[in-house]
């Protein structure tokens, strides 16, 4: 299964919430990779997809993205 990437110390929230704990390959990252700042930065030069692989223009807070090939969590 790929894996999801999550802000340090989240992993055990993760793993209990409804919806989320089906996922089993749950990565922490450091928290600078999940600013929104750092990620509205990197649309200039990077594609970001919405889950549905979409091409995202704006990232919101509170959404998974898809950005390398990595699944990521804005917060």
């Amino acid at each position: 299964m790929y894996p999801i990437y999550v802000k340090k110390n989240t992993t055990s929230l993760f793993a209990s919430a409804v919806g989320w704990k089906t996922f089993t390959n749950i990565v922490e990252i450091n928290d600078q990779n999940m600013d929104i700042n750092q990620i509205q930065a990197d649309l200039e030069t990077e594609t970001v997809y919405d889950l549905s692989v979409h091409k995202v223009q704006q990232v919101q807070q509170g959404r998974t993205y898809i950005r390398n090939g990595k699944k990521i969590l804005v917060n």
